[in-house]
């Protein structure tokens, strides 16, 4: 694994890195957004807590290759590791504003790769108790079958990390980027997988990581206004721009 210099993103061959350039967009509701800007942190839920049932899961057909004293391990990876998802698009997504804000409501940050992975700067806030990660890996989520596929490269089957940058392909539309991060004494043991943490929040150079805040399409005038008047308020210097994408047009 190779560590970039500058920051807490370490490369690691179960990730796939997406272009530098690559725009990412994280698209969430004011609160969250008052609550990164505030906290200069970007919130990582716990892998097991996110809704996909599958997160975390084995392909059937890995699942009977694999010797059964493995499998504790990919058990132990939804409940220890943490993650933070971002959608990879050149362009706004109409299917990301209407899941995450009908359109009238909700923000979108944008970044880009290069910018999401040096922004990560330390783990101050992960709460008593709780070892700190030592690295955090980014890269592009595969799609797949899981019935009839298995993971993309062999040499990524044996490890912990591989099902969290796995899911199936209904979900392709997310063109999803994740940052993970792991905490191995989440858990007690592998016998016992209920976590003592459900999400933790990384400390981020915001001035880095947020390129623009892009307010939803159908959001009213004082929506707009709300939301620059958080961005003054906490010196994020960073243009605030009212999504065009359900603009009428011209001709």
């Amino acid at each position: 694994m190779e560590k970039l210099k500058g920051g807490l993103y370490q490369q690691h061959p179960v990730f796939k890195p997406a272009p530098a350039d690559g725009r990412v967009w994280r698209y969430l509701d004011l609160a969250k957004l008052v609550s990164l800007i505030s906290r200069r942190a970007l919130y990582f839920p716990l892998a097991s807590t996110l809704d996909d049932p599958y997160e975390g899961v084995l392909p059937r057909l890995l699942e009977t290759m694999l010797p059964r004293d493995v499998i504790p391990v990919f058990k132990t990876s939804p409940v220890t590791s943490f993650v933070s998802c971002w959608h990879l698009n050149s362009l706004e997504s109409a299917a990301m504003w209407q899941i995450y804000s009908k359109f009238n409501e909700g923000v979108a940050i944008q970044s880009t790769f290069s910018r999401l992975t040096a922004s990560f700067t330390g783990f101050a806030q992960v709460p008593k108790g709780l070892s700190r990660p030592t690295a955090i890996h980014a890269g592009m989520v595969y799609y797949i079958d899981y019935d009839r596929e298995v993971f993309q490269d062999k040499h990524r089957w044996l490890n912990g990390l591989a099902p969290l940058m796995h899911k199936r392909r209904s979900f392709a539309y997310e063109s999803e980027v994740r940052a993970v991060c792991t905490i191995a004494n989440n858990v007690p043991s592998r016998n016992e997988l209920t976590p003592k943490c459900r999400g933790i929040h990384v400390d981020c150079d915001l001035g880095q990581l947020v390129e623009a805040v892009y307010v939803a399409p159908l959001a009213p005038t004082f929506f707009r206004e709300c939301v620059e008047a958080v961005v003054r308020q906490f010196d994020l210097n960073v243009r605030v721009i009212q999504s065009d994408l359900m603009s009428r047009p011209l001709y």
